[in-house]
């Protein structure tokens, strides 16, 4: 199995022990077959066309923040695994509402550093075991993972399954009965006419939630206000964990 790891720090020393933390970790293992690439600043990675599994960054970079860099790169790739290792620890709370798998400080160790190779490992494996499910839709019988379902919208006495890749697909079935389906897998239910994915929230203001792609805004009801910010605020708490 092929494994793509970036690493992105405008320092060349910095960039090259990463790296030999990298090949030393994976020497051994003969599942996965690992490239890496390196990049000096923030626009040269972005330029790249290599989708990435794991993504190691700094934040201060010569030409963008790190958090913008990563603000981008979440607007089309949800599932890439972010580590930013810096030494501004006042950047945690918000690096991680991009959805960041983990906030190291430098300088980082060899051993802590592969510490979360392996973590890295164990969830991009598990993730390949990710759950679908299956749909009667108009267009036919579907199968979707529902990690790539952004949410569901009820419209014109139908369903629709909005995905993170812009696909959308047209079912009939009760709103209330699919969020009984997903509510376990990190969905809520902030309006009569809405069923959200958390994963994919970028922001919750008062009356409406905002997903990464910035452009869909969705309402919340005003009896859901309470039920929806709370589980919200505890789906990032567990995150966080």
């Amino acid at each position: 199995m092929n494994l793509n790891i970036a690493i992105c720090d405008d320092n060349q020393k910095i960039r090259k022990q990463y790296c030999d933390f990298c090949k030393k970790y994976y020497q051994t293992r003969n599942d996965l077959h690992v490239n890496i690439s390196t990049f000096i600043s923030a626009e040269q990675m972005l330029q790249g066309t290599t989708c990435f599994d794991y993504i190691f960054t700094d934040i201060q970079l010569i030409d963008m923040n790190g958090l913008e860099m990563i603000k981008k790169i979440r607007e089309t790739n949800i599932d890439v695994l972010i580590v930013i290792i810096s030494g501004f620890p006042e950047y945690k709370n918000q690096a991680y509402s991009w959805h960041i798998y983990d906030y190291l400080d430098k300088p980082v160790s060899q051993k802590r550093f592969e510490q979360t190779l392996q973590e890295l490992d164990r969830y991009f494996l598990s993730r390949l075991k990710r759950p679908y499910h299956y749909f009667h839709t108009i267009e036919g019988n579907i199968q979707l993972p529902i990690d790539q379902i952004t949410y569901f919208e009820y419209i014109n006495r139908k369903i629709c399954i909005h995905t993170y890749r812009n696909q959308s697909f047209y079912m009939y079935e009760k709103i209330k009965t699919l969020y009984t389906i997903f509510a376990p897998f990190h969905f809520i239910y902030p309006h009569k006419a809405f069923i959200v994915n958390m994963d994919y929230i970028l922001r919750m203001d008062t009356n409406e939630i905002l997903l990464f792609d910035n452009n869909t805004h969705i309402p919340i009801s005003n009896l859901k206000k309470k039920q929806v910010r709370d589980k919200f605020l505890q789906y990032l708490e567990e995150k966080q964990k």
